[in-house]
């Protein structure tokens, strides 16, 4: 019984650090594509969240994102980018939103674009967060399949 505890243990350590770096990769990379139920790990100066959203139904996409600076945050512009992901690898744009402006500390977006089903598209943002007086450019994306 003892020796069955032990191999177990044994399986279990080797597991755990066998499979743990590909599993702490790929959330590491999933942290980096921040989105509702993720936030992004760079630490920013004046920014505290950035959450992207990205949605389908049929030929349509619904984006949506919020944007939280810290306290002292009086002002945040945000671009919004929607693009489709050739075979090639490169990227098309499907849509460049209007800039999002408040004079604040939270921004909120969401738009809807047409999309052809069955390609890969990927959301961005690139915003200005003003904070006593300084500013800091940030950004995220976010990438879905059709």
């Amino acid at each position: 019984m003892k020796k069955r505890c032990i191999a177990a243990l044994a399986m279990a350590v080797v597991l755990l650090y066998g499979v743990c770096p590909f599993a702490s990769a790929a959330f590491s990379s999933e942290e980096a594509i921040a989105s509702d139920e993720n936030s992004s790990p760079t630490r920013w100066a004046n920014v505290s969240s950035v959450n992207l959203g990205l949605s389908f139904s049929g030929t349509t996409a619904t984006c949506s994102g919020s944007i939280t600076g810290y306290s002292g945050t009086t002002k945040i512009t945000a671009t919004y980018v929607l693009r489709r992901k050739n075979s090639n690898g490169t990227y098309t744009v499907v849509k460049t939103f209007p800039t999002q402006t408040v004079n604040g500390s939270t921004l909120r977006f969401s738009g809807t674009a047409s999309i052809t089903t069955g390609y890969t598209y990927r959301l961005t943002v690139t915003a200005t967060v003003t904070r006593n007086g300084t500013n800091e450019t940030v950004t995220n994306w976010l990438e879905k399949k059709a």
